[in-house]
């Protein structure tokens, strides 16, 4: 399932307005609740770029969150208050929109890639344009309330749910002759009641407690002891069915009658304050709670898999710095289901998502304190374990095997699932996190060469040939940009005549003494076979057009294709169009596949070898006898012949099973194939070829690969008399 769809998805469905970008700054999402607040519609912003979503938000271009996530910039930083640069990447802060007259605050979070690099960034908008109200509001009732609780002539001390003093005002400091230091932290009938009295002060602040409110006339005592009628008016603040504390009020009831009405306005007005004012700060840390909540959502997916819910790359990569910094050991085992494309293909990919998903969930209930299950990408999983032992690391590894090979069930099907891996300790085999990703891929990719369900440590065998393979790929890279390749000939004969039929086109590197059978691997592997494969295509069909215009008659020219080329359901055309372009009959190139090339999409290849069949183009099965050949494949594939590895002439000649190789021939034969034998170096096996009804040869022992002006030169040639005259 493609990342950004599955993520839109979830998007789409919150109630607050988001938007991404990737990392070129192009906007690549834009969910329904920002329409509704931009009145922007999606498809008119998907696409844009060049900072033009910030036209939206300011009137003007200008970085938004999401760009400061990509880079920073101090300038525009200062837009925003409380601006936050978060460990993880992600930055988040407020700002107004008066475009939209719109309070926000935001957080930008970044989705990476798996190599690291930043993909998308996610901004999550939320508006907090009521917030900023109630803070306004909040903030005026202060102002009141501070006013009034310093400026009235009654005595007012605040308490927490515990009846402990947190604030008073000077009127009771002065009412009671303490200080305000004297005052805070100590329970008020401490201070206004001598010992004998506490008793009826504790009823009172009993019924305070349990009613809320208290008001009533009696005797209390300053500092010194001197006794003071006042009235109290206790009150005790609730936020639902908590308690979050209260005031007490004396008021002094000598000019009781003279100040009445102002003092009962005045303690009113103060109650209705209070009372507002811890209700709006209520409500603000409801609000605050709520986003707070969706930021840990967005938290949660910049460091989860959202498919499988388990930690991704982004999670490993700071668990395991931690480590090494730490100077912990430990493995990272990196594993890769075996097949899972065929899965895929066969089943969807909704089938193999649901086998991902229950994989991942195994692997989870087999974490402890010892070992961590990430996603890696792909059907690629990636343990890590705080075990450096080697025979540990085995048995942790017996038990994954064991795990996986456990029914996974998906629409009553029972799926067997094994996996290849490879095996990195630290700091044994790397001291970063980087080093140890690139050599336990390298250790895979060594464990899936040797076959399925197996399992390679790394060692620095695998690290030399995996330069090898580099220095490789860099001298192809610079081959082809700096036209270094050549094409080398090797004539087909017929068996019965000698006469020179056709050649074998053979790539090579100038001044190079790398022979294909190290760089082809290399070039299937990194994709480079797919340009060179056209361009030695090209060079070959131009080679016979260059040999008809000086008057020759060239025969047939064969080229290796790999199954990669296969891939392009077009292939056949870029085949048939360069024909044309150099105006060369069909019938003068041959097209070499091998069996591999049926081992995915067998249909689509079939139809691609019968279009060129079709247009006379003659297709040969090379390297017959290799690997797990299969008689059951000629009877579907489109052929015209077939050409027996050496490999397996000599291994039969050897054992003397000449009869296996008739067999082989005459069962080709009955399938109206024609055999040729490759790798032909001795007389004596040219005899015994011969005898087993092989069609054609071919070999070092006829010519060795040729450039084309010596190619020229055998046409129609017989290049079997030196052999009878010897």
């Amino acid at each position: 399932m493609n990342g950004l769809n599955f993520l839109e998805k979830i998007i789409e469905m919150l109630p607050d307005p988001f938007y991404a970008i990737d990392c070129d700054g192009k906007v690549v999402l834009w969910n329904a609740s920002m329409e509704k607040l931009t009145k922007v519609a999606k498809k008119d912003i998907i696409g844009q770029s060049d900072y033009s979503h910030s036209i939206i938000f300011y009137g003007h271009k200008r970085p938004t969150l999401a760009e400061l996530v990509l880079k920073s910039d101090e300038e525009a930083e200062k837009f925003y208050y409380r601006f936050n640069r978060n460990p993880d990447g992600s930055v988040e802060g407020e700002t107004y929109s008066p475009k939209m007259d719109y309070h926000y605050w935001g957080k930008a979070v970044p989705i990476f890639e798996d190599d690291g690099k930043i993909i998308y960034v996610l901004v999550l908008s939320k508006d907090v344009s009521f917030i900023k109200g109630i803070q306004e509001q909040q903030e005026e009732l202060l102002k009141r309330y501070e006013a009034l609780f310093m400026n009235s002539p009654d005595g007012i001390l605040c308490i927490d749910e515990n009846h402990i003093i947190f604030d008073v005002n000077e009127s009771f400091l002065k009412i009671f002759g303490y200080t305000r230091d004297e005052c805070i932290g100590r329970d008020p009938d401490d201070l206004v009641m001598p010992l004998h009295l506490k008793p009826k002060a504790k009823e009172m602040t009993n019924i305070l407690f349990e009613k809320f409110m208290v008001d009533f006339e009696d005797l209390r005592y300053t500092k010194k002891g001197m006794p003071l009628i006042v009235n109290v008016r206790g009150i005790i603040i609730r936020s639902g069915d908590k308690l979050i504390g209260g005031f007490a009020i004396y008021t002094d009831v000598t000019e009781k009658t003279k100040n009445k009405e102002k003092l009962e306005s005045t303690n009113k007005e103060l109650e209705a304050t209070i009372k507002q004012l811890m209700e709006s700060k209520e409500e603000l840390r409801a609000q605050y709670e709520e986003i707070q909540k969706y930021a840990e959502k967005v938290e949660y997916l910049a460091v989860h898999d959202p498919q499988t819910m388990i930690y991704n790359r982004l999670k490993l990569s700071e668990i395991a710095l931690t480590e090494i910094n730490e100077n912990k050991r430990g493995a990272l085992i990196l594993f890769d289901l075996d097949d899972f494309k065929t899965i895929n293909d066969i089943f969807g990919h909704a089938y193999g998502d649901e086998i991902l998903k229950q994989i991942a969930g195994n692997m989870k209930c087999m974490e402890s304190d010892k070992s961590i299950i990430f996603r890696h990408g792909g059907d690629e999983f990636l343990i890590l374990l705080r075990e450096e032992d080697p025979e540990k690391i085995r048995e942790h590894v017996e038990k994954i095997r064991n795990c996986l090979r456990e029914n996974v069930i998906v629409d009553s099907v029972g799926n067997r699932i094994t996996a290849t891996m490879g095996i990195v300790r630290y700091p044994h085999d790397g001291e970063s996190i980087d080093e140890l990703l690139i050599k336990v891929d390298i250790a895979l990719g060594n464990a899936k060469k040797s076959g399925k369900d197996r399992y390679f440590f790394f060692n620095e065998k695998m690290m030399k040939s995996f330069n090898t393979r580099i220095n490789i790929e860099n001298m192809l890279r610079r081959a082809l940009e700096n036209e270094e390749f050549t094409i080398l000939y090797q004539p087909i004969i017929k068996t019965e005549t000698g006469k020179v039929t056709s050649f074998e086109a053979l790539l090579r590197i100038k001044g190079s003494n790398i022979s294909p059978d190290e760089f082809i691997p290399v070039a299937e592997d990194s994709g480079f076979i797919l340009p060179l494969g056209k361009w030695v295509l090209k060079e070959a069909i131009k080679q016979i057009r260059t040999w008809m215009d000086i008057g020759l008659q060239p025969p047939p020219i064969s080229v290796n294709l790999s199954p990669k080329h296969f891939y392009d359901v077009h292939i056949d055309e870029y085949i048939t169009d360069t024909l044309t372009e150099f105006d060369v009959p069909s019938h003068l190139l041959e097209i070499e596949i091998t069996e591999n090339i049926f081992a995915e999409n067998r249909y689509e290849t079939i139809s691609i070898l019968n279009r060129l069949k079709e247009k006379g183009i003659i297709v040969s099965l090379d390297d017959f006898g290799t690997g797990y050949s299969s008689l059951n494949y000629l009877t579907f594939m489109p052929l015209d012949k077939i050409k027996l590895d050496k490999s397996l002439m000599v291994r039969l000649i050897r054992s003397d099973s000449v009869m296996v190789l008739e067999s082989l021939v005459a069962l080709a034969h009955g399938l109206n194939l024609e055999v040729v034998t490759e790798g032909i170096e001795t007389k004596d096996e040219f005899i015994k070829m011969k005898n087993a009804g092989s069609d054609y040869l071919q070999g070092f022992l006829f010519s060795k690969p040729i450039a084309f002006d010596e190619a020229e030169k055998l046409f129609n040639k017989n290049l079997l008399g030196f052999i009878y005259q010897g």
